[in-house]
């Protein structure tokens, strides 16, 4: 296995949990944050990798 590919064995804390959310959305409200520490390791990364959530709705306007 590749050394960049190991499992994570560090604390599941906030500020692992800002890193992840740096690296994989463009920021998140301390409600997530809590959310995702809450969640566990494991269920932050299914949450993240779901494409099944919702997508928001379109604009209101349409620009053609």
């Amino acid at each position: 296995m590749f050394p960049s590919l190991s499992s994570y064995k560090g604390p599941w804390n906030e500020d692992a949990v800002k890193h992840l959310l740096r690296r994989t959305m463009f920021g998140a409200r301390k409600s997530e944050i809590k959310s995702f520490v809450d969640f566990g390791m494991t269920k932050s990364i299914q949450k993240l990798l779901d494409a099944t959530e919702a997508f928001p709705n379109p604009p209101v306007k349409e620009y053609n």
